[in-house]
């Protein structure tokens, strides 16, 4: 049976408002940890594409190959290879070693047998790159179903990245295809087109002020964009704004104020005019409105929010954007808005709807209130122990409460395991209070999996040695016979050692 290509996937899965509605792909539909399409590309756009010279050369000689000699059998050995690699992390030497004379008549063949009929997606970002050497704009007048085919499959996120790569030098010629992309796309997709378009109306200014920065990628440095050509203070300075336009605005300033506290604003500089973002005039016209639509709970949290980021900034003497007065005194406009009045019962009231079905935002808004909800919130996870997102406010009481979250945790835990990321909170609570969880600990080191052993590490190595029991150093002994890595297996070797001049830092 043929399987499914990526192309017709995408097509079979457009939903009725054009957007692609699945969050997987037919070569991994059922990753072992959730990842949001265009995740490989969003980690490399922030960090820095590395050089992987040794795949592109492969990569580029089984190209030369095709292109002498197009058989099936020299294609298969090219998608057999792209199904091995990663196409970001090659970018950088495939890009500089793969010239127009590498280019003919087969490689547009290829790009489009790849693009159609492939099941695996580095092939379809291949087949973009190869699609470049014809020229998009020329692609678009003489192919112009091909040319909506690639635009339709820029819509998955999983290839807008290559598609604006594909077209770089002819985005300024293709803004009204980017913007398309732009409405269609919801994440890294939608983070990528931005970072290309050109804002030139007021209706697109205003729908990136709303819409720009809600995704579920993390890519604060899209904030500058929002506040510098959007012209955000000035849409700030009407009398009334929608709420829409406040909750967007909010999501700028907290974005931004993230750079500033966790950023190397220095080297953000040569990227980004992080400088020439005005932030006085933009908190105080902002907290101007926050005081008409800051007004329950949940419209409160971003306030909070931008508090803890203030505090931060004053914590850190971080005075590049505003000075130890202004830090200070827009504190305390947050703290004015947050206090408004006495919350305590309306949380209560409102900490389930009438399904019986908890409120999250609510348990985030009482942790940093001190609101005291802690049991009924533990009674809806007992009932309910995949709710995770339940543990940041459940673990963050006494030590009583913390060993009873802990003990749900245990009761669970074949549930936890099957999906690692559900166990980062409770992990990092572990991490800091040695000699608790030792039975979590356990079962995770004796589960042969590499990754749940891996997380066991990073807490143990945190531990005091005499926090060991007989029980983890038996578990630690058997862990290292299901880890392949010799280094890695030296790392948990070093646990069973109390010596405090062997570094652990290094990562498994």
């Amino acid at each position: 049976m043929k399987k499914t290509s990526i192309f017709e996937y995408i097509k079979k899965h457009m939903d009725a408002d054009g957007f692609f509605a699945s969050p997987v792909l037919p070569d991994d539909p059922e990753p072992e940890i959730a990842y949001l399409l265009g995740d490989e590309e969003g980690h490399y756009f922030t960090t820095g594409i590395p050089k992987d010279k040794d795949s592109a050369d492969q990569l580029l000689a089984e190209l030369r190959q095709y292109a002498a000699f197009p058989t099936e059998e020299n294609r298969q050995q090219l998608e057999n290879t792209l199904s091995g690699l990663v196409m970001i992390e090659i970018l950088y030497g495939f890009s500089i070693k793969f010239t127009n004379e590498d280019y003919n008549s087969n490689m547009l063949i290829l790009a489009q047998e790849l693009f159609y009929n492939s099941g695996c997606r580095q092939a379809l970002k291949l087949a973009y790159l190869l699609f470049s050497c014809s020229g998009m704009l020329n692609i678009k007048k003489n192919n112009p179903e091909l040319w909506q085919d690639l635009l339709l499959a820029a819509r998955c996120e999983e290839f807008t990245y290559f598609f604006i790569l594909a077209a770089k030098s002819d985005l300024p010629e293709l803004q009204e295809e980017l913007w398309q992309i732009i409405y269609h796309t919801r994440n890294w997709g939608r983070i990528f087109a931005l970072e290309e378009a050109v804002i030139t109306t007021h209706e697109q200014r205003l729908w990136c002020i709303e819409n720009a920065l809600d995704t579920e990628a993390d890519y604060p440095p899209l904030a500058i964009k929002v506040i510098l050509e959007c012209e955000l203070t000035k849409e700030l300075a009407a009398s009334k704004i929608s709420y829409p336009l406040y909750h967007g605005a909010a999501s700028a300033v907290l974005n931004f104020l993230e750079l500033l506290t966790s950023y190397d604003l220095q080297r953000l500089e040569k990227f980004f005019p992080v400088s020439q973002v005005d932030l006085p005039p933009l908190l105080t016209e902002f907290l101007r409105h926050a005081r008409c639509h800051a007004v329950t709970p949940e419209t409160l949290l971003p306030i909070i929010f931008i508090s803890e980021q203030l505090q931060q900034l004053i914590e850190n003497d971080n005075w590049t954007h505003l000075s130890a007065n202004q830090c200070h005194a827009y504190v305390a406009a947050c703290d004015s808005i947050i206090y408004q009045k006495d919350w305590n019962q309306e949380v209560r009231e409102q900490l389930f709807d009438k399904d019986g079905r908890i409120n999250h935002l609510l348990c985030d808004f009482a942790k940093y209130l001190d609101l005291d909800i802690w049991q009924p919130v533990f009674e809806y996870f007992t009932a309910h122990p995949e709710d995770n997102d339940l543990l940041p406010y459940l673990l963050g009481g006494t030590a009583e409460q913390a060993a009873s979250t802990l003990s749900i945790i245990e009761q669970h835990l074949d549930y936890y395991m099957f999906y690692p990321l559900t166990l980062l909170v409770p992990l990092a609570y572990l991490q800091e209070n040695p000699g608790q969880g030792d039975t979590i600990l356990t079962r995770l080191l004796q589960s042969q999996n590499e990754i749940l052993i891996g997380m066991a590490y990073h807490v143990l190595r945190e531990w005091p040695y005499q926090y060991l029991t007989l029980t983890l150093k038996k578990a630690i002994v058997a862990a290292q016979s299901h880890i392949q890595s010799t280094v890695h297996r030296e790392m948990l070797d070093s646990l069973l050692h109390d010596d405090s001049d062997i570094s652990n830092n290094n990562l498994m």
